[in-house]
């Protein structure tokens, strides 16, 4: 069980997703005008989302790994603690960005062929399994 406290805390990217909503929503805003494209919004939501969560959660996968280790958990400092953040971060980005392009791409082209007009959510939920797929490929 060593490093169980710092799991819990290591799952809080869910948090850094309410960061990154208001600048989605911006985005799309800007999409109704015809400024950004899907892959725009995604990529640009992607990019921010995976960032975030690569500087918010990185620190405690350290942890972890250090307490299940048997290791000192501070070592080093707080400069330690972000020790291999620079392929985690690229990762991260990556995955995030593939899944938020295949979402913006799927509900973008619902709405604009009129597919699922009354049903939101549905179209929600399909754009968010072909980013989900897309990304587990």
């Amino acid at each position: 069980f060593k490093g169980a406290m710092a799991a819990p805390l290591r799952s809080c990217h869910i948090a850094a997703l309410l960061l990154v909503m208001p600048a989605s929503a911006a985005l799309a805003a800007e999409s109704e005008r015809g400024v950004s494209s899907p892959f725009v919004i995604g990529l640009a939501g992607g990019a921010a989302y995976g960032l975030t969560v690569s500087a918010v959660s990185h620190p405690f996968d350290t942890i972890k790994a250090r307490l299940q280790a048997g290791d000192a958990p501070f070592r080093g400092g707080a400069r330690a603690l972000y020790a291999g953040v620079g392929p985690a971060t690229a990762a991260s980005v990556l995955f995030r960005t593939i899944t938020f392009v295949a979402y913006e791409a799927v509900t973008d082209a619902f709405r604009t062929h009129g597919v699922l007009e009354g049903a939101p959510l549905v179209v929600a939920f399909i754009g968010g399994a072909v980013g989900g797929i897309l990304r587990g490929c």
